[in-house]
């Protein structure tokens, strides 16, 4: 009986049980994607390089489930929650008939049971297509091809079924211990409970207020001082959440006696029962309306961090691979070498090859100080730092052979190129902080900086993090022999025939000198497949990780809200019920459920919102100091757009929802009457 009984308590309430379900099924289904990977990328045609980013992935992915898997449960326990409360009444009459409470416990157990293994049938089939959709897009990132068929993880499987069986367990535990709580008054009363009286005085919820604003301001300001997000983290973050739940806890009495200021706005339609409706239930809900806010900051900050990663990653991988691959070779009396060495590349895979050298001596970017700044960010950051020295005709060899005109120099004049590790666009900013005109003293002569086109030349592969004079051809031969140069390096840099593997290449190329025995050199062979290689591999990464927390984060904050606006829709049945009787229109009372519904949804994403500019702004400031922050805001107003998609979508399903059970209610009563 208990079987039939629980399962007609499914199937005729299963309006209230769908959020519960499709919460479920999503949790699930996302959680068997993300730890599919190992399994997804046997279909997937990678090289060794790119298989072990995806070991890494998979290891990264093993410790991001653990707290995913935090997450889901307490989703999981909050929407039982929900449906516990919808149910209060409906198990107070069964201990009203004379139904024991194990037995009551037990039509808990079996619901849990067969909304659990539905959910999790659902939810393991959606993720088995959901990872072919995943295999596509890590085909994508990795730029390598995909052999269609079907994906399963045996591992990924027994993972989530050990996962949500113990979370399935904790339910029911929880279930239990919750309904050996009640007394059979409270079962019956739970409609009548009234909200928990929040602060009696005006100046004490301004108070609060102003308290946790000035928390949260200091936590601002803490995060926004460089290198102390990195440091402090936590601290600032425990900070900024404490500043966040007083505001939240001041806005059930500030809110309503501001809005009561204006008493045109407070006492039209139904506004003067919507505020006070809003300001009875943010007083007892204030922790998930800050929780949603911070799990917000969570969801926004992951993803748009990630995706400007991704950005600058791509700009990164443009800006050193210039060529198809090159040789650095370093040491001294180079120049009797270098057709030895271009010898190397008379090969049938070889489309061109160029020679250019960088010499070394004493001088650093300190010399310079007579016509730099030394004020300037650039020069504290690079004062230390050697100077290249590049003949004219070397630097106009390597710009015609990148698209670009040639220059001159005048008699005793220099130029100055910077392309440094993550600064894009330095080399365009010289003029800000270089003054023209101004003689410097070089080789023991003088010397004047001749402003030329700045368009930043790239000399080899890889990152180049050196400041380059550029000197006429016989001046720099002048100072070679007076013996102000010591060290130089030679850069070959080779253009491939289509088609050819670039890794490959290099390593068949590295039998020309692993071998050699000039102990004076140092060989470094960078091909631009390996930098891209690695370089879409933590792509890989990064979209991943973001992507798995960011929409964790954003669901968990949105279903919170859905959950809490539809219970609220329970409770205000016999509300709106009385305000129908009374003859206020089905119009106003829409529209009360819309403003009662965006208040809910819109104040948590307004505080996110702060939160995650503050935050993002934070991080973006600590990246710089590590030469990747990004140049464009493109990507974090398309990943804002997406998540503002989905909490939309999310407010006028639950809007609906919230209408649905008011206005059926209040018509099923009608009806009656």
């Amino acid at each position: 009986m208990y079987y039939k009984l629980a399962f007609r308590n499914v199937r005729k309430s299963y309006k209230d049980f769908s959020i519960y379900f499709i919460t479920l099924t999503f949790s699930v289904a996302l959680f068997y994607i993300f730890n599919s990977f190992e399994q997804q990328a046997a279909i997937l045609d990678m090289s060794e390089g790119q298989g072990t980013m995806v070991q890494a992935l998979v290891t990264i992915m093993d410790v991001m489930s653990v707290i995913v898997a935090a997450v889901f449960g307490f989703l999981i326990l909050y929407a039982n929650n929900f449906l516990i409360k919808r149910r209060k009444k409906e198990m107070g009459l069964y201990t009203l008939l004379g139904m024991p409470r194990r037995k009551i416990s037990l039509i808990l157990i079996l619901e849990t049971v067969y909304i659990g293994f539905a959910a999790l049938l659902f939810g393991l089939i959606v993720g088995y297509f959901g990872s072919h959709l995943t295999s596509l897009l890590t085909a994508r990132l990795l730029a390598v091809s995909a052999n269609f068929g079907f994906v399963f993880s045996l591992q990924a499987t027994l993972k989530t079924i050990l996962i949500f069986g113990a979370v399935f367990i904790i339910v029911l535990i929880f279930n239990r211990m919750t309904l050996n709580g009640y007394e059979l008054i409270d079962l019956l009363r739970a409609e009548r409970k009234n909200e928990e009286p929040g602060a009696k005085h005006l100046w004490v919820s301004v108070l609060v207020f102003l308290l946790g604003s000035g928390i949260l301001g200091g936590a601002y300001v803490w995060a926004l001082q460089p290198t102390q997000l990195l440091l402090n983290l936590l601290p600032i973050i425990g900070l900024g959440a404490l500043g966040t739940f007083m505001i939240f806890k001041s806005f059930a009495g500030f809110m309503l006696k501001f809005m009561q200021t204006n008493k045109g706005h407070y006492y039209k339609g139904l506004n003067m029962f919507v505020f006070r409706q809003v300001g009875a239930k943010i007083n007892s809900t204030y922790r998930m309306m800050a929780t949603v806010s911070l799990m917000l900051l969570f969801a926004l900050g992951t993803l748009i961090t990630g995706f400007n990663l991704n950005t600058v990653m791509a700009e990164e991988i443009e800006s050193q691979t210039a060529f198809d691959y090159t040789l650095s070779v370093h040491g001294q009396n180079l120049n009797k070498e270098i057709d030895t060495y271009m010898a190397w590349f008379d090969r049938p895979e070889v489309e061109h090859v160029s020679a250019s050298t960088i010499y070394r001596g004493e001088q650093t970017f300190a010399d310079l100080e007579a016509i730099i700044d030394t004020q300037s960010e650039t020069y504290q950051r690079y004062a230390t730092m050697p100077l290249g020295i590049m003949s004219l005709g070397d630097f106009n060899s390597l710009r015609t052979r990148q698209g670009l005109s040639s220059v001159t120099l005048s008699e005793h004049s220099i130029a100055l190129n910077m392309q440094m590790n993550g600064m894009s666009g330095i080399n365009e900013q010289i003029g800000d902080f270089i003054h023209y005109g101004v003689p410097v003293s070089l080789f023991n002569e003088t010397y004047t900086v001749q402003d030329v086109d700045r368009t930043a030349v790239k000399f080899e592969n890889g990152y180049f993090t050196m400041p380059i004079i550029i000197v006429n051809d016989n001046e720099l031969l002048d100072a070679i022999n007076a013996g102000h140069v010591e060290t130089k390096t030679l850069l070959l840099n080779a253009d491939l025939v289509s088609d050819i593997d670039g890794v490959a290449f290099a390593r068949s190329l590295e039998n020309n000198y692993q071998h050699e025995e000039d102990r004076y050199a140092i060989y470094n062979s960078v091909a631009a497949d390996d930098i891209i290689e690695s370089s879409r591999g933590m792509e890989l990464i990064l979209t991943y990780v973001s992507l798995y927390l960011g929409s964790v984060f954003l669901v968990t904050s949105v279903v919170i809200l859905a959950l809490q606006q539809l219970s609220e829709a329970s409770d205000n049945q016999k509300r709106y019920n009385v305000l129908s009787k009374i003859g206020v229109s089905d119009r106003m009372v829409r529209h009360s459920i819309f403003a009662q519904n965006a208040l809910y949804f819109f104040i948590p994403l307004l505080i996110g919102l702060i939160h995650t500019y503050v935050g993002v702004t934070a991080v973006n400031l600590n990246l710089k100091l590590a030469m990747m922050s990004p140049t464009s805001v493109k990507p974090a107003l398309m990943t804002l757009g997406f998540v503002l998609a989905v909490y939309l979508l999310y407010f006028v399903v639950t809007y609906v929802g919230s209408k649905s059970i008011i206005l059926g209610k209040n018509d099923r009563n009608t009806a009656t009457e």
